[in-house]
């Protein structure tokens, strides 16, 4: 293209020129340029967080073996607490209270004391609704099991009855003692105390940990 011989006309064509120019360029990095670079930027910045939950999922996947062998250790230890110690009171034919008296009498025969009674005392939460099945963890694995046991002896036979009895289950608790004074016998009171268990929620709950077990067992 031929310029004007005129300066001032010359310089307004290449001020066209120029422009023109400036057009083009921002028109191709707008619409050619710009949204590859910004491909390009989401691409690694993709890349970038598919490497970071890899590493994640590297990472946890190397823990597997140690979840497992955890998870293992604390059923195994709640078999035994369960099913060998029974420091977790199991019914017999559906009846807690038999069991929770054979245990109150052996300790008592051990000291020569006789028990006059032993009593189920009522419990909310041992009668409340708890769906196992629903497999929340949130949900309520144990409830209380409560009795009353009233016997007459001395203080000392006493402490050492409730002592024995905590021993031998450390998961169990005294929740209440009453003594009452005899004129008649100033060394034997009438005593009543509360004696409460843990007990399965859901009574299947054990049979599930003992099949988790062998699933475990299963895979060594």
């Amino acid at each position: 293209m031929k310029l004007p011989q005129d300066k001032n006309e010359r310089n307004k064509v290449l001020g066209l020129v120029g422009l023109g120019v400036a057009i083009v360029c921002y028109a191709g990095y707008t619409f050619g340029a710009k949204p590859f670079l910004q491909k390009r930027q989401d691409f690694f910045n993709n890349i970038s967080e598919l490497e970071d939950k890899l590493w994640k999922a590297d990472k946890d996947i190397k823990m597997i073996p140690s979840y497992f062998e955890q998870n293992n250790e604390i059923i195994s230890r709640i078999i035994d607490i369960s099913e060998n110690k029974l420091q977790i009171l199991h019914p017999n034919l559906g009846n807690y209270l038999l069991v929770a008296g054979d245990i109150i009498n052996r300790h008592a025969d051990n000291f020569n004391l006789t028990v006059t009674s032993i009593k189920e005392v009522a419990s909310p939460e041992r009668f409340s609704k708890n769906d196992d099945d629903t497999e929340d963890p949130k949900a309520a694995r144990f409830k209380p099991y409560t009795v009353n046991v009233s016997l007459k002896c001395s203080f000392y036979e006493l402490e050492k009855l409730v002592g024995a009895i905590e021993e031998e289950n450390p998961y169990l608790c005294i929740t209440r003692i009453g003594v009452i004074g005899q004129p008649e016998d100033v060394m034997k009171h009438s005593v009543s105390f509360d004696v409460q268990w843990p007990i399965w929620a859901d009574e299947k709950h054990p049979i599930k940990l003992i099949a988790q077990q062998m699933i475990a067992k299963s895979r060594e």
